[in-house]
């Protein structure tokens, strides 16, 4: 063998050397770049998981904001209620007050009103009474000029028609009649009866003509002074 063929053998020898190691370069370029390609697919991975934890975790503060909001006003309306009860119960004691005082008030209108008409019924008595007082007293004045009319018996009576003892008697009925028939036309209560002393005891009075005109002044007076006992203040 010549000495350029040998040469030539080393080349292809180290042709084949370069070329091994241009096999080796080549697998470890192939590991990098999977490796990089694995790698990039992981960081995908990874970048949309934080994305989408990024994204609930912005939804939940949303969430958390809107439960504050919502907090926030469900306190602002429980101190409304607060407020609003505070305001009832004073407006209730408030009613309760006047619904006390209005029933007082209704008992007091009530008393006023029967002082009231005890007054006006005593008022109205009090008025009827001075009108009686009046008119009582009127009376007494009209008959402050009254006289006793009724004539004597005349002296030939006594003679013609009785004794005298039955003279005495019908005198004395006649005298104790003007009596009380005076008394009474004064508005005064006469104190006593009509007695006799003789014949005419316990037996009633009889009625004689000659009498009639002494009758009718009593009858007049007893008339006249019951009048008196409704009318006068002292009755």
């Amino acid at each position: 063998r010549n000495k350029h063929g040998t040469r030539e053998q080393g080349l292809i020898i180290g042709g084949r050397e370069r070329t091994a190691v241009m096999s080796d370069n080549n697998f470890s370029q192939d590991a990098k770049k999977r490796k990089t390609d694995g790698g990039d697919r992981v960081s995908s991975e990874v970048v949309k998981m934080m994305t989408s934890m990024r994204k609930e975790m912005s939804s939940m503060k949303r969430k958390m904001n809107g439960m504050e909001i919502k907090l926030m006003k469900y306190d602002h309306l429980v101190r409304q209620c607060k407020s609003l009860r505070s305001t009832l119960d004073g407006t209730l004691v408030m009613i309760a007050h006047q619904t006390a005082m209005h029933d007082e008030l209704a008992i007091k209108s009530l008393m006023l009103a029967k002082s009231v008409d005890d007054l006006q019924s005593k008022c109205g008595g009090m008025e009827e009474s001075l009108k009686v007082k009046l008119r009582f007293h009127k009376q007494l004045i009209d008959n402050q000029s009254w006289e006793y009319s009724a004539p004597p018996i005349p002296s030939s009576y006594w003679i013609d028609n009785v004794n005298e003892d039955e003279e005495q008697d019908i005198q004395t009925v006649i005298s104790q009649m003007k009596r009380a028939t005076t008394a009474m036309r004064h508005g005064e209560y006469f104190y006593g009866g009509f007695g006799v002393t003789s014949q005419l005891e316990d037996e009633a009075v009889p009625y004689l003509e000659v009498m009639h005109s002494h009758w009718k002044e009593f009858a007049g007076a007893l008339s006249q002074y019951r009048h008196y006992l409704n009318q006068s203040p002292d009755r």
